[in-house]
Order: structure tokens, then sequence, then C-alpha cells
């Protein structure tokens, strides 16, 4: 009869400050990562669970949405593989339509599974399935970007506060040297992003309430900017405010540097290309790694538990750390 294991303070502490150093090993010294090779397990023609000679006894699913090869969910896969060990099976599902993503949990379901951990971003219509997974006896972590705060029975879930968020992208601009940003709000949801960058940047920070539609963004952007032109940073707290701001930083022939919360597709290229200075994230690496050490240390969570949630750090993602991300190894499906 499996239990259910209730972590202490000190040992999420433990838990913490260990995927902190496994992911410092594995962001700044990749020719020491376990798969630096850049063979898959599936490419060596290997099972997908952990290297060892013991027989697993956990199996754990990884089911997530987007391209593997995609930066955030790359470094994630990455955490999940440094976080394994011998008696831990890990095999991997991509599931892109809600239907997939439904069929794959009942996949999980059916093969036994012991803790699913899911990467999606609309987990809501998923809500039923979730249910069924719990009530058979099996973990489920929620990681962000979805929404998982209303899941009953709750999930454990690995996220982040905005606060941190926003200390970050603050701190770092500090580093940068810079002395007067604007935080741009989108809506009341990111505000707590833009206090953090308040606490933590040095010089002058102000808030520019500019909506959520597109060409207005750049148009209050663009006048904040010709009308002080000590402005020499733009945060942007939500990502879709990113490219905006890029474009009003050119309308208005202004030197000021964008930094932006959220690491998509569309960000990753504008870093790229020096549009953008640096997006401001979770820490990918950890949230995976965080996942499936708190997925092998408990079999399953009580339906009257309260939500459980793990905080993760946030991490500075410019040129530099996107290198280093593109030479950690791709992470296959291994689950059909």
């Amino acid at each position: 009869m499996s239990s259910s294991i209730k972590f202490s303070k000190a040992g999420i502490v433990a838990l913490v400050c260990g995927a902190l150093l496994v992911a410092v090993a594995a962001a700044g010294c990749e020719e020491k990562h376990p798969e630096a090779s850049g063979a898959s397990p599936e490419a060596s023609g290997a099972s997908p669970s952990m290297t060892g000679s013991a027989e697993p006894h956990i199996k754990v699913r990884m089911i997530y949405q987007s391209d593997p090869s995609e930066p955030s969910l790359r470094m994630i896969l990455n955490g999940i593989q440094q976080a394994g060990s011998s008696d831990v099976d890990v095999s991997y599902a991509r599931a892109s339509s809600t239907d997939e993503q439904a069929d794959s949990i009942q996949k999980a379901i059916d093969d036994k599974i012991d803790g699913v951990a899911l990467v999606l971003t609309n987990p809501q219509p998923l809500k039923e399935i979730i249910s069924k997974a719990q009530k058979a006896g099996v973990s489920v972590a929620g990681l962000e970007p979805g929404s998982w705060k209303s899941m009953k029975p709750p999930v454990l879930f690995v996220g982040m506060p905005d606060a941190a968020v926003g200390s970050s992208a603050g701190a770092q601009l500090s580093k940068e040297g810079l002395k007067h940003v604007i935080c741009v709000i989108q809506d009341a949801a990111v505000e707590d992003r833009c206090a953090g960058v308040q606490k933590a940047f040095k010089g002058k920070t102000e808030t520019l309430r500019a909506g959520t539609n597109d060409t207005s963004l750049t148009k209050v952007i663009s006048a904040k900017l010709q009308q002080d032109p000590s402005i020499d940073a733009v945060f942007t707290a939500g990502s879709s405010g990113a490219l905006p701001a890029t474009q009003a930083v050119a309308e208005a022939r202004s030197r000021a540097r964008v930094a932006t919360f959220g690491l998509n597709e569309e960000t990753v290229a504008a870093i790229r290309s020096e549009k953008i200075d640096f997006a401001v994230d979770i820490h990918f690496f950890m949230q995976g790694w965080l996942a499936l050490r708190l997925l092998q240390g408990q079999e399953h969570l009580k339906n009257d538990e309260t939500l459980l949630s793990r905080p993760a750090i946030p991490q500075i993602f410019d040129r530099s750390a996107l290198n280093k991300i593109d030479k950690l190894p791709q992470i296959k499906p291994s689950a059909r």
C-alpha cells in the first residue's frame, strides 16, 4: 500500500540547494554533463530509463507540449535527466493537442506509471483525466507555464513567484550599469514583477501602464521614450510586450535596452539578433530537476491535501546563456 510523504521545510531547502548545484554545473560546464556527447538515450539504442544496474522500481513519465528543441523545454528535460537515478525509469511523450494530452495521461494510468510531470500551457480542460490519474494512485506534478492552482485534487506545482522575476531583472539591469528603467505593465497580473524590479534596481524606476494591444504598447512606450531621453532601459513585465517595445525604441530613436519576462520563440530570436538584451524566466533546468526529485519522494498525494507549491529561482537568458543551452542534448519522446 502506498503512503503519502510530506516534505519538511529543511527537506525542501536541501532539495533546492542540490538543484542549484546541479544546475550551475550543467549551465556553466557543459563538457561535464552526463549527456554532453549530444546523444539521447534513444539515439544510442539504449532504454530511456536512467543508467544504472539496479532494476527501476519507480516509473515517471514526462508529458510535454512543445518541440523538445525549444530552449526552455530542452532545459527542463535535461534537468529531469540529471535528477534521475538507477531506481527511476523515466519515459517521455510529446502531446500537442488536448486530446493527445488526455490520451497520454490515460496511457500513463494504463502503464501503471507512478508519477507524471506535465509541461502544458493549458491544463484546465484536462482536469477530469488528471483527477482520474490521481485516484488511480499516480502522482501528478504541474510545471509552469500552465495554471495549476484550481486543480482538485491539487497537483504538485513547481513554479516561481513574480516578485522574484522582477528582482532578478532589476539586479541584472543594475549590473549592466543602467540608470533609468521603465517597467511596462500590460495588466494587473504582472504588477508584482514591476515591484520586484523597483526593489532591486539601483537607479530610477518608473512604471508605465500600456495595455495589451501591440499598437498601443508601441505608441505608449515610444511617446515615453521621446518625452524622457534619460530612460536607458525598458522592461516589459509580460512577454507579449517585448517585440512592441523593440519597435518603440526604434521609432523613438532611443538607445534604451529592452529586457522582458518569458522565453518564447520570438523572444529567443530577438535576443539572438540583439534586439532584446535578455529575458528573465524560471530556471528551467532546476524546475525539471526538482519536479522529478519530488515525484521520486512521494508515491501519491492525499485528496484532502492543500496545493503543494515548490519555488524555483529565476534565470537570466541572454545570448551567452542561449548558446550554452544549444549545447545541451535533445531528449526525444520515448512513450507511445
